[in-house]
């Protein structure tokens, strides 16, 4: 590679960063025909959603030359441990993506068992049917009715069918109002903000009815898939999405290249970028070199620090566990939210628990990994491995609490900082376009949001999610 052709280095995109992201902005570039060049500084693919066996994640928390018992663990190589796991909603963006671009040839999904809710010191399953909804200690007789005839609503209204609206009008009317309008009580608004509509915390509440709706018709229809739960999970980690997309993108004559060192973004006299000064080994004989494009899509370790702004931070936990979480199912595999209002927190807080049945790990084996926003004081160091575990412990106690102390064979807990480009960097004028950081919830529906959005502002175009009448055949 050191000898080089004189456009070799000039691309249409260029990508900086292996996310899930910026994977699938990648390869719909490609799809579009364009030609995009990817890095990354890692040497690996996934950066906080890779998938790292045991031993990789061992070493990073506890330092090299780590031994492990495999009679206590099983081997190695048979964990794939999500850093940041999360579930796809089987009727969600990112399936009609996968559909649509044809990805899903390259990974196995299985479906979730189950999806609990945290209410009254106890998990509830979510119901998955209606026989479920009537048996549910989540509701009480009242408001079962309610409910039913609540989701009813839900269920048959359509934005562009006035006749399906009841009178009301969801773009104006608040999530409260309409909870007001049906006389649904506290608890059941979290189970339904929470637990179907996926809201983190409850600023919902305040905004109009019509997003928060829409969301609960996702959950139903993706229930009706597969019974069970709404979601469903790729084999081996969440890790194997962005190698899928760049797979994709590979195949469309896109480069790819890790453990790349990007030393600035270069931007003309008009203040749009043209591309970025970087350093490989097997480039230039290792010396610095320059890939030009007037489109770049990053996450946001790439920027500068003065274009960064840090929004907060995720204290997460991996749990390797030698029995399921008790009251959840016997495969040992689900969701657990646990709502704000029932632990007093402002954010909810998400448990993934994963089995050998979604090969993450040897079966009799399970893993239990957890989230949330960290409120009670900021670790002002996140390489004090000391100060992120006391964080972790007092920010997911209440997740932690769910597991006997009989089952923990092993514990793993660190924080991240949460980050996007800082308003008013006007990265947009300059076609510099920003991910940000992974967030704490165990569902890609907000992930897929900003994809979206991005797409919208890179092309101007809003993505199809038409799916392809041959495919719609093949479900």
């Amino acid at each position: 590679m050191s000898e080089t052709k004189d456009d070799e280095w000039t691309f249409d995109v260029i990508v900086l960063g292996t996310g899930l992201k910026e994977c699938i902005l990648s390869a719909l570039m490609s799809l579009q025909g364009k030609k995009v060049l990817h890095m990354d500084s890692n040497d690996y693919y996934g950066n906080e959603e890779a998938s790292p066996n045991l031993k990789t994640l061992a070493t990073d928390h506890r330092g090299p030359g780590v031994e492990l018992d495999v009679k206590r663990y099983g081997r190695s190589h048979q964990y794939n441990i999500d850093l940041a796991p999360k579930f796809l909603m089987a009727s969600g963006t990112l399936v009609k993506i996968l559909q649509i671009m044809k990805v899903t040839e390259y990974i196995n999904f299985r479906g979730i068992m189950g999806s609990y809710v945290f209410h009254n010191r106890a998990l509830h399953k979510v119901p998955a049917t209606a026989r479920e909804g009537l048996s549910s200690k989540l509701l009480g007789m009242m408001q079962t009715y309610r409910f039913k005839g609540f989701i009813e609503y839900v269920n048959t209204y359509e934005a562009d069918d006035a006749k399906t609206h009841g009178g009301l009008d969801l773009s104006t009317m608040t999530m409260a109002q309409l909870y007001r309008h049906f006389s649904i009580d506290t608890t059941v608004q979290t189970f339904i903000s929470h637990a179907l509509a996926l809201e983190p915390d409850n600023a919902h509440l305040s905004l109009p009815a019509k997003p928060v709706i829409e969301k609960i018709k996702c959950y139903a229809y993706s229930v009706l898939r597969f019974g069970n739960s709404p979601y469903i999970y790729p084999c081996y980690g969440v890790g194997n999405l962005p190698e899928a997309f760049s797979r994709f993108a590979a195949l469309r004559n896109g480069m790819f290249m890790l453990s790349s060192n990007v030393s600035s973004l270069n931007y003309g006299d008009d203040g749009k970028v043209t591309g970025l000064t970087f350093t490989h080994e097997q480039v230039n004989d290792g010396k610095a070199s320059v890939a030009t494009a007037p489109i770049i899509i990053c996450d946001p370790r790439y920027l500068p620090a003065e274009n960064v702004t840090q929004t907060g931070q995720i204290a997460r936990c991996v749990v390797i566990m030698t029995a399921p979480i008790p009251n959840t199912n016997e495969q040992g595999n689900g969701q657990i939210i646990i709502p704000n209002i029932e632990v007093k927190r402002q954010n909810d807080v998400y448990m993934s628990c994963l089995s050998g049945d979604l090969e993450a790990c040897p079966q009799q084996k399970y893993l239990a990994i957890m989230s949330t926003t960290v409120e009670g004081g900021a670790v002002s160091d996140i390489t004090d491995k000391k100060a992120c575990q006391q964080a972790c412990e007092r920010e997911l106690k209440h997740a932690l609490a769910l597991i006997p102390n009989r089952n923990i064979l092993d514990k793993f807990t660190w924080v991240t900082n949460s980050k996007r480009a800082t308003n008013g960097a006007d990265l947009a004028g300059k076609n510099v376009f920003c991910t940000t950081t992974c967030d704490a919830s165990t569902h890609f529906q907000a992930a897929m949001a900003e994809v979206l959005s991005m797409y919208r502002s890179i092309t101007g175009e809003e993505l199809n999610l038409t799916l392809p009448e041959a495919t719609k055949e093949q479900e």
